[in-house]
């Protein structure tokens, strides 16, 4: 059994002002150097060695600290007599010139420590020793290499298990380890890393146990990066690591790093492996439709990715389920932008689907296989097939009513990507709809549908007050805006509907986030922040994958225009 210890370096207390000289300084924390039992080991015979070659050093045997021709010893101390401080031992090294034959500034360097010898040791015998090197040269501060003429080598920038290493995505905690053995085995070939997909939220990294490694690294990168992130390290005898610190959406390649005192083994692996991230495949605003400022209904569609997504967009109104009021027509219009002004920006207009959309056929098939309601022939409601991609400002659906007489009507929007084998990088994430909160049926609602594996965080909020302030424009007054809207959430169970979540101040919740993080999370989307003081509501969470809707009534039975918002928070 070997015994492990650990050596702490840290800045050295050496300061030369000499010039045409070299120095090394270096502080080893002696209560961090212990034997399997716990026991302080603050004694025996510290060497400072350079690898002259760049080859890397050989061990010692038990006739010669330095077997190899190259590696050669610059300074030697007894560790028992200590540094001045109480548990440290400091140690430097005044280099007056440097053998040009042999070493020099950039040369690499490590420490011996054999506990049970002293300075006057000629060969280990059978000894037990440590070593510090730093195998990778990933120092923040100077290189653990000789110093060039004229210059100092203070800090070794290396820290033991228990300090700042450990916070550092520079090294490994391993770096600074010490094995007390005669005969470490240096064979890393045998590491083999092999990722795999284990869960929705983790990914495991295996490989073969080496016997010349002390520890291990595990990296990873996101597909298209340079740069490697350390996730942690393992012991030696450790063969895997869980990833369970994935951002949805993701892809990442792997690697371990296998490394002892001397020397360290990279293995990559090319292979990819995704982070679940769910999605939303159908959004639906529902209202009622009446005159003046409430003659606008529709939804103000988000759509993210990198490829031009297919969509179905249905305005439904003859075809509504239920005994409510329903309009006699409808016409759907899709512009791109938040304001549509004109023609110019119109993108796709239906008034009647089966009558006078020429898609009536793929609309009708696109209904059955996604799930869509169906719509009755001749009913007056309307529908599209459309392309959207990302633009700034996303979509807005307008859905008027052609005829005289109000009612309640639905914008239902559906992705027509996630059912196949291979859907484009492009996906729905979030509505704005603006519609009349009255009584009864009269209630202004958001539904969304999330498919997957994994929880999405959302916002979701009932602006009434807000809307004054953040829609320019004179239609919106104290007097026909909700004064005091109630934000309700509802998730499908299967057979019915289960409460969910509900908010009536958005200052006041039960999810422990400041109201400056709630309206943090919100211009994170793209929303203007709340006012404080308003009535205004918003739920912020994790939702898991389900069916949703989201319902704005009045307080008190109050009335007026409000604005509901449903929104996807990227983790990216």
């Amino acid at each position: 059994m070997h015994n492990v210890t650990k050596f702490g370096i840290c800045l050295g207390s050496l300061a030369l002002a000499s010039v045409g000289y070299g120095s090394i300084s270096f502080n080893i924390a002696a209560g961090t150097l212990r034997d399997d039992a716990g026991v302080a080991l603050n004694s025996g015979l510290v060497i400072l060695a350079v690898d002259t070659e760049g080859d890397g050093f050989d061990l010692p045997n038990s006739t010669s600290f330095f077997p190899a021709a190259d590696d050669m010893e610059v300074a030697r101390w007894n560790f028992s007599e200590g540094g001045g401080l109480d548990g440290e031992f400091l140690a430097s090294k005044l280099i007056a010139n440097y053998d040009a034959a042999n070493w020099s500034a950039g040369d690499r360097l490590a420490l011996f420590w054999y506990p049970a010898l002293d300075t006057d040791a000629t060969q280990p015998g059978t000894a037990k020793f440590g070593v510090f090197a730093d195998p990778r040269d990933e120092s923040t501060g100077d290189a653990w290499t000789m110093p060039a003429d004229n210059t100092h080598l203070y800090s070794l920038q290396f820290f033991a298990e228990g300090s700042v290493l450990n916070q550092s995505s520079f090294a490994s905690q391993y770096v600074a380890a010490a094995t007390l053995d005669e005969n470490a085995d240096l064979g890393l070939s045998d590491v083999m890393p092999d990722p795999s997909k284990t869960s929705p939220t983790s990914n495991t990294i295996q490989w073969d146990v080496s016997s010349g490694a002390q520890g291990y690294s595990v990296e990873r990168r996101e597909v298209g990066s340079s740069s490697w992130e350390k996730l942690g390290s393992v012991a030696g005898g450790v063969n895997s690591f869980v990833d369970d610190s994935l951002v949805p959406g993701a892809t990442y390649q792997y690697r371990v790093v296998a490394e002892n005192g001397f020397g360290y083994a990279v293995w990559e692996s090319l292979e990819q492996l995704f982070s679940e991230r769910s999605k939303i495949i159908n959004l639906a605003a529902r209202g009622f439709m009446g005159d003046d400022v409430d003659t606008r209904r529709g939804i103000g569609l988000a759509v993210t990715g990198t490829e031009e997504m297919p969509v179905l967009i249905q305005a439904v109104g003859p075809s509504m389920p239920g005994a409510l009021p329903k309009p006699i027509d409808t016409l759907l219009t899709l512009f791109y932008g938040i304001a549509p002004t004109g023609v110019d920006r119109q993108i796709a207009q239906n008034d009647d689907w089966d009558v006078d959309s020429t898609e009536a056929a793929a609309i009708s098939a696109a209904q059955s296989k996604y799930g869509a309601q169906a719509l009755n022939a001749g009913a007056g409601d309307s529908a599209l097939l459309a392309s959207v991609g990302q633009i700034l400002g996303g979509y807005t659906n307008r859905v008027q009513n052609p005829m005289e007489g109000g009612g309640v009507a639905s914008v239902q929007v559906y992705d027509l990507n996630y059912l196949e084998d291979s859907p484009a990088d492009a996906r729905l994430t979030g509505l704005a709809s603006r519609g009349l909160v009255g009584t009864g049926v009269e209630t202004l609602r958001g539904s969304f549908n999330i498919h997957g594996q994994v929880p999405m965080k959302v916002i979701i909020r009932a602006n009434g007050p807000g809307l004054r302030d953040q829609v320019p424009d004179d239609i919106f007054t104290a007097e026909n805006t909700l004064a005091d809207p109630f934000l309700q959430i509802l998730r499908w169970n299967g057979s019915g509907w289960d409460e969910y979540g509900s908010n009536d101040n958005w200052e006041t919740r039960s999810d422990g986030l400041t109201p400056s993080e709630v309206n943090d999370a919100a211009l994170s989307v793209g929303l203007a922040p709340f006012d404080s003081g308003s009535e205004d509501c918003v739920v912020v969470g994790d939702f898991d994958p389900g069916i949703y809707t989201a319902i704005v009534n009045g307080v008190g039975d109050t009335t007026g225009v409000a604005l509901i918002e449903i929104y996807e928070i990227s983790p990216n």
